[in-house]
């Protein structure tokens, strides 16, 4: 029954629904249009990106050659920032234990 739930053409039904009641959930999730929305979501971030380097770099009056590290900063170095929160989080539910540390000096004044 939860199969054809699925399958269903009836507009009433929600993605939400449809990704619940089936087993295989994210196979679901992208027939049920939540991959695209993800996609949209990612896409107007990054022209968001653009738009406000666009801003910065007019009004300092910078080289328009410098748009392009906007998009690059937002699929490497967020999704780098990211997966390092992700770590930060497993690390602080794991409650592995950290230091500062302490820097040895060996030079002379």
């Amino acid at each position: 029954m939860a199969d054809q739930n699925v399958h269903s053409t009836d507009p009433t039904q929600s993605a939400a629904t449809a990704v619940s009641t089936h087993p295989h959930g994210l196979r679901a999730a992208s027939t049920a249009g939540a991959a695209a929305g993800v996609f949209y979501w990612w896409a107007l971030l990054t022209m968001l990106d653009v738009a406000a380097a666009l801003y910065a770099i007019g009004m300092e009056g910078e080289d328009l050659r410098l748009i392009p590290y906007a998009i690059a900063y937002r699929f490497f170095f967020i999704t780098m920032i990211d997966v390092a929160k992700l770590f930060a989080t497993a690390e602080e539910v794991a409650r592995v234990r950290m230091t500062w540390g302490k820097l040895e000096r060996v030079g002379r004044l």
